[in-house]
């Protein structure tokens, strides 16, 4: 009994978030709608998935209903499964956040406010009542980081669990790919020339070598399984019919690859481009035509759509790039609850205490990331504020340089694949948390220092 008490005593912070991650969300499963969007039929049906759908999110769908066949509790399986994610995954995250934010700076009261602000973040508590992969993209990359800020004990098996959880989260959100191979450079190079002692790179080169090895196989093995399956070696081939976004103006400078194949499909995507526009119908009718006319299969058109935007992106490079900008400005700023849907007016229009936290904290976010003043400090001053300030830690400092790497890992990513509007309020969400952390860690740390300063200057003037 002593022991329970003495546990519970000093992981007090950890029961409270418990506490208030599950009251928030009994509120929220109490009065939310499930949202069910054009991608979330899509993600049901394991078995069935095609090579553009990925497993990671179907795997947990599939083990909450796994869950409840062995204890039947509802036929509901919407409400199921934002069931799921609200009370497992959202108060887990809530968790993560604050693991993450002690591991950088060891401050148990400002790690719990770290976890507080995340169960009023409305932009991101909203897609836990949606069926989509952002809640469960949020678990796995907060652990996978959890994981890797500790690669620095040696142990081998927080490598293979990091692995195994990198895969998992390449399966739920393919555009983290590279992110396994990322992070073992960037610690390289933001840590190691600082540390002059051989011993560094031979305790963490084998938990590198584990943590890359796994991501290649599981990562290859989805790859294997599409080839085998649909003649198609990737993990996900939603990249082509992203990135026309951006090559849709381009298509009618289109020049003749010499490739009989390449040069037709581009044919007739122009061709329906020019009918249809932006609208779903201008790709139905373009993969319906190759189907009929060439007698292509979806990896076939997959495959030959994906070397047109290509070509063309090499062959106008400048007309690419310009887009860019415009691309990484509608990335950070929207803020909006628009994948939330109807369920915005009972949250952000009601006068009770938990919706009046929601909404304050909606607020101040909104004028964080769309006001371009407030965006310069939150994006850029905020970061090398923090930067200076824990430069002399190497630890805290390779720690924040992950952080904000991972934050710009996934912008360059989604912004480079895409311009896809009000898409980039979703491909943020992941790493928003993590944009917030940086920002409240830099007012924090400011603070601090100011308060050491003028601390003796006080003391004097009562003496």
């Amino acid at each position: 009994m002593r022991r329970l008490k003495r546990f519970i005593i000093k992981e007090w912070p950890v029961f409270s978030l418990i506490l208030v991650g599950i009251v928030v969300r009994i509120y929220i499963f109490r009065h939310m709608r499930p949202g069910i969007h054009t991608d979330s039929v899509t993600f049901f049906f394991l078995n069935e998935l095609d090579m553009v759908r990925t497993p990671g999110y179907p795997f947990f769908i599939e083990f909450l209903l796994s869950i409840n066949d062995l204890i039947p509790v509802t036929t509901d399986y919407v409400r199921l499964i934002c069931f799921g994610q609200l009370f497992f995954l959202g108060v887990l995250n809530s968790l993560l956040l604050y693991r993450i934010a002690y591991l950088l700076t060891r401050k148990r009261i400002f790690s719990l406010l770290m976890g507080i602000f995340y169960n009023f973040n409305y932009f991101i508590i909203g897609f836990e009542f949606q069926l989509l992969t952002e809640t469960l993209s949020i678990t796995l990359l907060f652990t996978v980081i959890v994981l890797y800020l500790q690669f620095f004990k040696g142990k081998k098996s927080l490598a293979l669990f990091a692995g195994i959880l990198m895969v998992l989260l390449i399966y739920a959100r393919p555009s983290f790919l590279l992110l396994g191979i990322f992070l073992p450079i960037l610690t390289f190079f933001g840590f190691y020339p600082k540390e002059k002692k051989r011993s560094f790179l031979k305790k963490l080169a084998p938990l590198w070598i584990l943590f890359i090895a796994v991501n290649i196989i599981g990562a290859g093995g989805w790859a294997l399984r599409n080839k085998i399956k649909f003649d198609y070696f990737g993990i996900s081939s939603l990249m082509p019919y992203q990135l026309r976004y951006y090559t849709n103006p381009l298509f009618k400078k289109y020049k003749p690859s010499g490739n009989e194949k390449v040069d037709r499909v581009a044919e007739i995507y122009t061709e329906e481009f020019e009918k249809g526009k932006y609208s779903s119908a201008t790709v139905y009718n373009f993969h319906l035509r190759l189907r009929k006319e060439m007698g292509f299969t979806d990896a076939e058109i997959a495959g030959l759509f994906g070397k047109v935007n290509f070509k063309l992106i090499k062959d106008y490079p400048l007309d690419y790039l310009k887009q860019v900008p415009a691309s990484v400005l509608s990335y950070y700023r929207q803020y909006s609850p628009y994948w939330t849907g109807g369920n915005a007016q009972r949250f952000l229009n009601n006068r009770a205490i938990i919706p009046g936290m929601f909404r304050s904290f909606f607020l101040f976010y909104k004028q964080l990331f769309t006001n371009l003043y407030f965006l310069a400090v939150l994006m850029i001053a905020a970061p090398l504020i923090l930067f200076f300030l824990v430069h002399k830690n190497r630890l805290a400092f390779h720690g924040w340089f992950i952080i904000v790497a991972v934050i710009h890992y996934n912008c360059f990513v989604s912004t480079l694949t895409t311009i896809a509007g009000i898409n980039n309020l979703r491909y943020r969400a992941p790493v928003e948390p993590l944009i917030l952390l940086v920002f409240y860690a830099a007012i924090y740390y400011s603070g601090e220092r100011i308060w050491r300063i003028l601390k003796p200057k006080a003391v004097d003037g009562k003496s």
